[in-house]
């Protein structure tokens, strides 16, 4: 798949081997991340409803502010930098939450809390009361912001880091991770497997598998030098006065899916517009001229 994108799912399956409900606060702290930050303590988690329903139970007790972290369309977010300042800008608490549930304990007042990560920072102003606790949600990321950072970043051999395998989105109500990565096609394999281990190495009392299929193929590769479906494409748009305009496209599924199983099915235009949104239309027009393409590829004699 030269000089195309190629998008693959590494499903990092993790079955937690652990009762349903952890007892607060005897809880086991390798599923965790915590630590102290400028005197408070913190805690990192929320990967699972299991991870979750243990956070709960520490809010209000042994903790007093809950931030969560998610994309504007729902499922949560990890690996993001956290620090809470009073109203003169001295830090209270300065923290990387891998988790998207950050919860800590800061004494009563006023405060702000800013957020930074895939390119973005946010800040919401906080007042924490003497008694109870309180909880801040930080959404305004969107998929398709964090997807490009991330790809960006895999490009960027500067980034060490990679947040190709920090990048860990889990489902509100399911018990699993999954990683996506999308890479370049030539270290599509090695990378996920990256992905599978740091996660089996970041949580060793879990099931960690990974699976590795490809979601989309280049025609141009199965069709190798064998032409002929294209000539012939190519011969009925010129025997019809339709001027061909080759371009690199990333569409097509069905061509794609059709030519890796042997039977070559190159694209070629509908002549619609807005493909995939609610103002994807088709002009009348260029709709007969794709059936009279498609018409004159079946009758061409062989």
């Amino acid at each position: 798949m030269s000089a195309f994108i190629r998008t693959l799912f590494a499903s990092a399956v993790l079955l937690l081997a652990v009762p349903a409900v952890f007892a607060a606060p005897d809880f086991d702290p390798t599923f965790f991340d915590q630590g102290e930050s400028h005197g408070h303590p913190w805690l990192s988690g929320g990967i699972g409803a299991d991870q979750r329903a243990t956070l709960s139970q520490l809010l209000g007790t042994d903790y007093n502010l809950k931030l969560e972290f998610a994309v504007a369309e729902g499922n949560y977010l990890g690996a993001v930098d956290v620090a809470v300042l009073t109203p003169r800008g001295e830090a209270v608490l300065t923290v990387h939450s891998p988790g998207p549930w950050l919860l800590t304990r800061l004494p009563p007042g006023s405060y702000r809390v800013r957020v930074s990560g895939y390119g973005k920072s946010f800040e919401q102003a906080l007042t924490l009361p003497a008694q109870g606790a309180r909880t801040l949600i930080f959404s305004r990321w969107t998929t398709a912001e964090v997807d490009a950072f991330v790809l960006a970043s895999q490009r960027d051999p500067q980034r060490a880091d990679g947040p190709w395998i920090v990048w860990l989105v889990a489902a509100r109500t399911c018990r699993y991770i999954r990683a996506r990565v999308v890479v370049e096609a030539g270290g599509a394999v090695g990378c996920a497997r990256e992905v599978a281990e740091a996660i089996a190495d970041r949580y060793p009392t879990g099931r960690v598998s990974c699976s590795i299929a490809d979601t989309y193929g280049n025609i141009a590769d199965s069709l190798g030098d064998d032409r002929r479906p294209v000539d012939r494409l190519l011969a009925a748009m010129k025997g019809l006065g339709v001027e061909p305009k080759l371009i690199p496209m990333r569409g097509g599924t069905d061509g794609a899916a059709l030519s890796a199983r042997g039977l070559p099915t190159p694209n070629f235009f509908t002549g619609a517009y807005n493909f995939h949104s609610r103002f994807e239309f088709l002009p009348l027009p260029a709709f007969e001229t794709a059936y009279a393409v498609a018409r004159a590829v079946c009758l061409e004699p062989v």
